[in-house]
C-alpha cells in the first residue's frame, strides 16, 4: 500500500475554486512539514560538530545523504504505482529542481552571507569583515555591498569538489546517450531496449556513491589528524614546551635540508604558497599573531615585532631591528599584518639559520620529536565548551560526547521519517497541481520540490557561511557540492531503480542537458580561488537560465 493511502486522496478534491484552496491548502502543509523535518536535520547535524571524529563529514557527508533523502523519496514515490510513467516527470523534475537550486542561490546566498574584503585577489579575513571606510583598505573598495571588492575564498577541498561533481554527471550521460541516438530518437523506447542502459548506470550511481563516501571519509581522517597536529604543537610552543623559532627548524629539518645551503630559487620552490611545508607553518605560526597584537589592531609595530624577535631568541639592536621591519612590512604601510608576519617569520628563520649551514642542537632535535608524536596520546580536551548545549555543559567530556552522539541521532531520525512520511502526499499534491493548472509536472515539481526538501542544506550552508571564516565557508560551500554529488549518485540511482524494475521510458533530454550543462559551469567555477560577489551573480543565474533552456528544447521537439 503506497503511504499517500494514509492522506487526503487530491483527486477527489472538488474540481471548482473551492477543491483548489484546498489542494494549496494541502500543498502549503505538506511543505511545511518537510521543511520542519528538514530544518531537523540541519539541527542535528550542526551537533555532530561538536563531535571531533565526524566533524570533518558534516559539510562533505552527513549534510548531503541527509538532505538527499527528501528528494530520493520523492522520485522514489513517483516512480511507483499505477501512474509510474506519467509521474516520473515530478520525479525529474525534483531532481532536476533539487540540484540545480542547490548549486545556484545557495550557492550566491552563502557568498553574501560570508563576504569579506577582497585584498590583493584574496578575502581578507584578518581585516574587517566588510568594508569600513574609517579604515584604509589595501585597494579600492566601493562601498558595504561590492560586487568585485567583497567576496570569498574557495578552499582546495572546494575545488576538488567541483571534479567530484563532474565525475558522478556519468550516470545521467551512461542513460541519456544511448536514449538520444537510438532508433526510436530522442525518446527511448518502453521495455527491453531501455533496460540494459538502465541498469548500468543504477550500477554506476551506486558505485560512485559508495566511492563518494570513502573517499570523504579519507579526507576527513587525513585532515582530522592534521588538524589535532597543529593543534598540538601550537600548545606545547604555548605551554613553553618548545621554541616556535626551533619548531619551524624541526619542520624544515624534517625535509632533509640539515646543513644544505638553499639557493634563492630552491627555497622559493620549498617554501611557495601552496606547498605542504608553507601551509604547516603558516598553520603553526598564525596562532601567535594574536599573541603579539594585544590591541587586536589586527597589525603590529616596530615595538611588537621586537617583541617577536626576542621570543625567537633574536635579541636586536634598534639598528639591527628597521631592515627586519622593512623586510616583514612588504607594502610599505608601517604595519606587518598576519599574512606578511607569516611570511616573515619563515623568511627571516629559513635566511638566518638553514640558509647559513645551521647545524642541529638538542632544542631541534626535541623539536623534532614533537612534530612526531601522536596527539592521541595526551588526550583530546579541546573541545569549545561554549558551543555545548547548556543542558550539556556540566558533563564530563565523554559524557557529552555520548549524549550529542543521542540528541544527534534523534534528531535527524524523527526529521528523516517525517520527509518519507510525507514525500509521497506532496508527489501526489504536485502532479495534481500541474493537471488543474496546465503547468507542465516538471515545472511544478522543479520550483516547488526543492523549497520543501531542500531546506536543511540551504539553512545550514547560509548558517555556516555568516560565521565569516575560511573554514566555515569551506564547509558551507561543500555542503552545496555534496548535495549536488548526492543527487548525481544516491537520487539518481533510485530513479534508475525504478526506470530498471518497471521498464519506464528515459524522456528527459532536455531536463538532463540542462542538470549537466548547470553542473558543468559550476564546476568550472569552482575550481576558482576566490569567488567574488559577481561571480555568485554568475552562478546564481543559471538556475532561472536552466528553466528557458528546458522551455526551448522541449518547444524544439526535445522531449
Amino acid at each position: 500500500m503506497s503511504l499517500s493511502a494514509l492522506f487526503i486522496d487530491v483527486k477527489t478534491l472538488p474540481d471548482d475554486g473551492y477543491g483548489f484552496f484546498q489542494l494549496l491548502f494541502l500543498g502549503g502543509a505538506y511543505a511545511y512539514i518537510l521543511c520542519y523535518a528538514s530544518n531537523m536535520i540541519s539541527d542535528g547535524s550542526e551537533l555532530l560538530l561538536l563531535i571531533p571524529s565526524v566533524a570533518g563529514l558534516v559539510g562533505s557527508v552527513v549534510l548531503p545523504v541527509l538532505g538527499a533523502v527528501p528528494d530520493g523519496a520523492i522520485v522514489l514515490f513517483s516512480g511507483i504505482g499505477p501512474d509510474a510513467q506519467e509521474q516520473l516527470t515530478i520525479g525529474i523534475g525534483a531532481l532536476a529542481g533539487s540540484t540545480i537550486m542547490l548549486l545556484t542561490a545557495p550557492w550566491f546566498l552563502s557568498v553574501l552571507g560570508g563576504r569579506v574584503n577582497i585584498v590583493d585577489g584574496k578575502a581578507s579575513y584578518t581585516s574587517p569583515k566588510l568594508y569600513d571606510p574609517e579604515v584604509k583598505p589595501k585597494v579600492s573598495s566601493p562601498g558595504h555591498f561590492s560586487w568585485l571588492g567583497t567576496g570569498v575564498d574557495v578552499s582546495e577541498n572546494v575545488n576538488k569538489g567541483g571534479y567530484l561533481m563532474l565525475i558522478t554527471s556519468i550516470s545521467f550521460i551512461i542513460i541519456q546517450l544511448p536514449a538520444t541516438f537510438s532508433g526510436a530518437g530522442s525518446q527511448m523506447a518502453v521495455g527491453v531496449e531501455e533496460k540494459p542502459y538502465a541498469f548500468i548506470a543504477m550500477l554506476s550511481s551506486i558505485a560512485m556513491f559508495f566511492g563518494y563516501l570513502y573517499y570523504q571519509y579519507v579526507l576527513s581522517e587525513e585532515s582530522f589528524t592534521s588538524e589535532k597536529r597543529i593543534e598540538h604543537i601550537v600548545d606545547k610552543i604555548t605551554n613553553g614546551a618548545i621554541s616556535l623559532r626551533h619548531i619551524i627548524l624541526a619542520e624544515l629539518h624534517a625535509k632533509n635540508l640539515d646543513g644544505k645551503i638553499l639557493g634563492p630559487e630552491e627555497k622559493k620552490v620549498l617554501l611557495a604558497e601552496e606547498s605542504p611545508i608553507h601551509k604547516d607553518l603558516k598553520q603553526i605560526i598564525s596562532p601567535f599573531f594574536k599573541k603579539y597584537d594585544k590591541s587586536n589592531k589586527k597589525s603590529l609595530d616596530i615595538t611588537q615585532l621586537s617583541l617577536v624577535m626576542t621570543d625567537l631568541g633574536m635579541n636586536l639592536s634598534d639598528r639591527e631591528l628597521q631592515p627586519v621591519f622593512r623586510n616583514f612590512d612588504k607594502d610599505g604601510d608601517n604595519k606587518v599584518d598576519i599574512k606578511e608576519f607569516v611570511e616573515g617569520i619563515i623568511d627571516y628563520i629559513t635566511n638566518h639559520d638553514i640558509t647559513n649551514g645551521y647545524a642541529r642542537d638538542t632544542q631541534t632535535d626535541e623539536a623534532m620529536k614533537v612534530l612526531t608524536e601522536d596527539p592521541a596520546d595526551e588526550g583530546d580536551d579541546d573541545d569549545d565548551e561554549e558551543e555545548v548545549p547548556e543542558d550539556m555543559v556540566h558533563l564530563s567530556h565523554d559524557e557529552q560526547q555520548r549524549q550529542l552522539w543521542i540528541r544527534a541521532s534523534w534528531i535527524c531520525g524523527v526529521g528523516t521519517i517525517l520527509v518519507v512520511l510525507f514525500s509521497d502526499p506532496m508527489v501526489d499534491v504536485l502532479n495534481e497541481l500541474g493537471a488543474r493548472t496546465g503547468i507542465p509536472q516538471f515545472y511544478v515539481a522543479f520550483v516547488l520540490a526543492p523549497l520543501a526538501s531542500n531546506a536543511s542544506e540551504v539553512i545550514a550552508s547560509f548558517n555556516y557561511a555568516q560565521k565569516k571564516t575560511a573554514k566555515s565557508m569551506a564547509i558551507s560551500l561543500s555542503a552545496l557540492q555534496g548535495a549536488c554529488c548526492m543527487n548525481n549518485t544516491f537520487v539518481l540511482g533510485i530513479f534508475m531503480i525504478c526506470v530498471y524494475t518497471q521498464s519506464l521510458a528515459w524522456q528527459f533530454f532536455a531536463e538532463t542537458l540542462s542538470i549537466l550543462v548547470s553542473v558543468i559551469f559550476i564546476s568550472v567555477m569552482s575550481l576558482k580561488s576566490t569567488h567574488t560577489m559577481f561571480d555568485a551573480l554568475l552562478i546564481m543565474m543559471v538556475y532561472p537560465l536552466s528553466l528557458v533552456l528546458v522551455y526551448l528544447l522541449e518547444a524544439a521537439g526535445f522531449d
